[in-house]
């Protein structure tokens, strides 16, 4: 592998801000900095995790005073010697970055900070990863569960299966090529692969229950990592109903700001409005749509075409009806006939329930004086399960390789049931002991490396 160019990249979101982070990693990083670099001594004398003030100066121009920090291998972040620039927001964080490149450093690639970190054995795989989740973490339940991976989570879950599907996968080829010299603790394994006469099927089964068994673990990890999804992206909870019911008025009390235009005057709402809030640390979206009535104009007719589209993508509808106002005039609460989950809401309570309302599931709440929002809330929560405090956050790759192995060893297990070609067992133990080593990044393409660390941010 050819020495790794030197690398820099702003580490902080570009844009105005009172400071930014500028990171230098490679064998060349201190050098690279103290070209430009003026403080009361240079940077390469620096012990590692030491500070230094001085100004960042590039042909006799100041461009910045700045605080250095340096890192040195093996035991920075990336394993390379590393500094980190905290300078001003701004165009002052880019007219540093540019100095930098202009003295021997090369643009970073996104994520290569991490890649590095990795590749140098600092972080394995999954730790990799979850410093991109906690960037585009949506909540704090999803931050927590990214943070569990950061400290070996999933590593620990998963490293003690994969290395035993690694020793089944090597019996098993013992049993194949070597069958009378298989043994365990000194004795020939009774339960052992046996050659018959030709030398072809097996006849008796080797570890079907420890096959089973690996295969259950495996099928636990991914059950724990059930709702990976709703972390990671969060709820999606629309506001439905006819006009003129208050569910603008409803969106901004439960946003605590005025999102969305309330007026007297029927239909005012004709686009898709969205605010987010956190309800048990999981991030919610809320969706406010038109009012569904026969359309007076083209306007009101295409906000009740997106307002139906957002109901059939909603992972949760509240269903909101003016409960001041006889119930046999206005639209019947749905039966959930699109199988998205359905909360009835009687809004406009100060106002009194009118009789004509079944007091049984819908909630009661006033928009107006603010009362019943907790109740709101309280339902809007319930679907969201609660996340478990040890929940583990899987990416899709993560996902699509615990599924593959748990396939293959269900299939290993039904041929050893079935008296299958060992042949065949040693495949699918192959293939699931891949699938697990993808994951903890064992033996990693090229291709593959770049497919993950490409979703990362510049800098990361």
């Amino acid at each position: 592998m050819p020495a790794p160019d030197t690398i820099a990249a702003l580490a902080t979101a570009p844009g105005r801000g009172a400071l930014a982070l500028v990171r230098v990693s490679g064998p060349f990083a201190l050098g690279v900095c103290d070209a430009l670099f003026r403080g009361r001594s240079p940077l390469a004398g620096t012990a590692g995790g030491r500070a230094k003030t001085g100004w960042i100066i590039r042909g006799g121009e100041e461009l910045d005073q700045v605080v250095a920090t340096v890192f040195r291998s093996p035991k920075s972040f990336t394993g390379e010697d590393l500094v980190e620039i905290s300078c001003h927001g701004g165009r002052s964080a880019g007219y540093v970055l540019e100095a930098l490149v202009d003295a021997g450093a090369r643009p970073a690639e996104p994520g290569e900070f991490t890649k590095r970190a990795f590749l140098n054995g600092r972080l394995d795989l999954t730790q990799a990863e979850a410093v991109a989740a906690i960037v585009d973490s949506s909540g704090r339940a999803a931050q927590r569960a990214s943070l569990r991976l950061l400290k070996g989570a999933l590593r620990e879950r998963l490293e003690p299966v994969y290395t035993e599907v690694i020793g089944l996968h090597a019996r098993t080829e013992a049993g194949i090529e070597f069958p009378e010299d298989l043994e365990e603790n000194g004795a020939r394994l009774r339960e052992g692969f046996l050659a018959d006469e030709a030398g072809g099927r097996m006849d008796r089964i080797l570890g079907l229950e420890e096959v089973e068994g690996v295969r259950d673990r495996v099928r636990g990890i991914g059950e724990q990592a059930g709702r990976s999804d709703l972390l990671e992206s969060g709820l999606r909870c629309v506001f439905s109903g006819p006009v003129n019911v208050g569910k603008s008025s409803l969106f901004n009390r439960l946003l605590g700001r005025d999102r969305a235009i309330v007026t007297v005057e029927p239909g005012t709402t004709r686009d898709v409005l969205e605010g987010a809030i956190e309800i048990d640390g999981v991030s919610v979206t809320l969706v406010d749509t038109a009012g569904l009535r026969d359309s007076t104009s083209l306007s009101e007719e295409e906000g009740t075409r997106r307002a139906l589209a957002e109901r059939e993508s909603a992972d949760l509808i509240l269903e909101v009806r003016d409960g001041s106002r006889d119930a046999g005039r206005q639209r019947p609460f749905p039966g959930g006939e699109t199988g998205v989950p359905v909360v009835a809401v009687l809004n406009k309570a100060d106002l009194g329930i009118h009789r004509s309302w079944s007091r049984g599931g819908a909630i009661e709440v006033s928009a107006a004086e603010c009362r019943g929002m907790g109740d709101l809330l309280r339902a809007i929560g319930i679907h969201l399960d609660a996340a478990p405090s040890q929940e583990i956050l899987l990416t899709l790759r993560q996902r699509g390789a615990l599924e593959r192995a748990e396939r293959s060893l269900d299939a290993a297990a039904d041929a050893l049931r079935g008296g299958g070609l060992p042949e065949i067992v040693s495949f699918e133990l192959a293939e699931a002991s891949r699938a697990l080593g993808g994951i903890l990044g064992r033996e990693p393409t090229e291709g593959m490396l770049d497919a993950i660390f490409s979703r990362f941010c510049i800098g990361k």
